[in-house]
């Protein structure tokens, strides 16, 4: 593999800059990944100066916010909203190949939970989102020009009742994409760089970094895996260490059933084209999985109720639609996909799976087939986390937080 060169993330920043930026790392194209996958952190991948058609794909990604429909074709043609300024009290839903939402709530027994939108006294674009509790929630990310914005847009704070800005920890200069915990007092942010939280203060950790990573999880505070640009890392409660480097790779998220059973999926940089890329490990290697035909750009975001039942979202470029695969314990398969890209996915249950996308896209999974669900928002989603099946957040552009629940 030739060397990957963050030096092309400046020049893919340059181009970018020209628009609003939506992407996330790890959150879909995005991963999200780029959502979690970013716009800018794309172009890590590429070797030296942009080409033509380099900048064409930064411009893509950006344009698009975190979900790319392809080359000449604009998001409006294939059912996805292109909303910059989409706020959580938008009425426009997209429209997908899932089965719509159930809008007789007198006859419906989940007529009583409902997405609503949050106050998040932030116009930044956040990317995930975790908790301890449904009184102890973080969600991270990065202010709309992150090089120049406020730092408070990129670290926010949920105690139960409102959201607020955290003291960010020092050094904080750039983007956050991922955010996972083992309690309300050991939380890990990643992204440009590594911070730590320890129930008082955030602070940065001993890394060193080749390019972003775009998202953390793990068994234990001794036992925790950050994915990235062609990296994974792993802390065992003491340093950081690069266990899998030196890939051409995006990989977007990452989570496991046991410290020997962890999924990592993006996607692969491929001669003239990319496609989906789960790698799967076992303790002591990673290695790579066979893919379903069906993911043939990215995979954005993994979740799973055991070692036998894992979910993987995404997209595929043309036509624009979602990638949804399952594994049983043996094999991936793919399950029926909506319009427009996913970009990550949580669940509370076997029978109760939530993926969030592009254009506000939120489906959900109940055992036996997915549908869609009304998010009030055209606003592209990021990340999903849930501390039970009735208190569900969602986090996207824009300052873009939702809750699932029970109304107020």
């Amino acid at each position: 593999m030739r060397p990957i060169s963050c030096f092309v993330f400046l020049v893919c920043l340059a181009l970018a800059v020209v628009g609003f930026a939506a992407g996330c790392g790890g959150r879909s194209t995005a991963s999200s990944g780029v959502h979690h996958s970013d716009p800018l952190g794309a172009c890590c991948f590429m070797d030296g100066a942009c080409t033509d058609t380099t900048a064409e794909l930064c411009e893509l990604y950006h344009d698009l916010g975190a979900g790319w429909a392809g080359a000449g074709t604009s998001c409006a043609a294939n059912g996805c909203s292109d909303d910059d300024d989409a706020s959580p009290d938008d009425d426009a839903s997209p429209d997908d190949d899932i089965s719509p939402a159930d809008d007789d709530d007198d006859d419906n027994d989940d007529s009583a939970l409902s997405w609503s939108g949050m106050k998040s006294g932030t116009s930044g674009n956040m990317c995930g989102v975790w908790g301890s509790s449904a009184s102890d929630v973080f969600a991270v990310g990065y202010g709309v020009f992150y090089y120049d914005g406020p730092v408070e847009d990129a670290l926010l704070h949920y105690d139960g009742s409102s959201w607020s800005a955290m003291t960010p920890p020092a050094g904080l200069s750039g983007r956050l994409f991922g955010v996972w915990g083992t309690s309300a007092a050991d939380v890990f942010a990643v992204g440009d760089q590594i911070f730590h939280y320890d129930g008082a203060s955030w602070s940065a950790m001993d890394t060193s970094l080749d390019c972003a990573m775009n998202a953390v999880w793990g068994i234990s505070s001794q036992d925790v895996f950050a994915v990235g640009d062609g990296f994974i890392e792993h802390y065992n409660g003491s340093s950081w260490t690069q266990i899998r480097g030196a890939m051409r790779a995006w990989m977007s998220s990452v989570w496991g059933s046991a410290a020997s059973d962890v999924f990592a999926v993006g996607d692969e940089d491929k001669p003239g084209a990319a496609s989906g890329l789960i790698l799967r490990y076992d303790g002591s290697s990673w290695s790579a999985m066979t893919v379903p035909v069906e993911a043939t750009w990215n995979l954005s975001g993994v979740w799973g109720s055991s070692a036998s039942d894992v979910f993987a979202v995404g997209g595929v470029p043309s036509p624009a639609t979602a990638a949804i695969l399952h594994y049983d314990g043996s094999s991936w398969s793919a399950m029926t996909s909506a319009t427009c890209d996913l970009y990550s996915v949580w669940g509370s249950s076997a029978s109760d799976v939530f993926a969030v996308g592009f254009s506000g896209l939120i489906v959900h999974y109940d055992g036996s087939s997915w549908s869609a669900m009304a998010s009030g928002t055209t606003a592209p989603l990021n990340g999903v986390w849930g501390s039970s099946a009735t208190d569900v957040f969602a986090v996207g552009v824009g300052g873009t937080i939702l809750h699932y629940g029970s109304p107020e």
